[in-house]
């Protein structure tokens, strides 16, 4: 699936679901784990919400990596259709303006001493 820049908000708020839900699964694990056990069933179900947790982590994960190169593509495009250049490109071909900004001096420097 192709993911476009107008499916960004429905990504995050698609992923801060995901997020509440692992929270949710964290705090019933760590009551398992800190002694939480009313019988040897717990033991199976700690073992069960554990790999529901790590299926919800793998989730939450490629949702960050979607939502990342989604606002990577609307930041390169609204560089692009502002007319300026990324700002990774900006000390590869330095324009007039920026080699003048570097020999401007703010004034003389002090004389030297020692």
């Amino acid at each position: 699936m192709s993911d476009t820049v107008g499916d960004l908000q429905r990504l995050e708020q698609e992923e801060r679901a995901v997020s509440q839900r692992r929270r949710r699964l964290h705090e019933r694990i760590d009551f398992l784990r800190a002694g939480g056990f009313s019988g040897p069933e717990d033991l199976e179900r700690l073992a069960k919400l554990e790999v529901e947790e790590r299926d919800v982590s793998r989730a939450r994960r490629e949702l960050h990596e979607r939502i990342d190169a989604l606002r990577t593509l609307h930041a390169v495009q609204g560089v692009r259709s502002s007319g300026r250049r990324p700002r990774g490109e900006l000390l590869d071909r330095p324009n007039a303006d920026y080699l003048a900004s570097l020999q401007r001096t703010s004034g003389a420097l002090p004389p030297r001493r020692g």
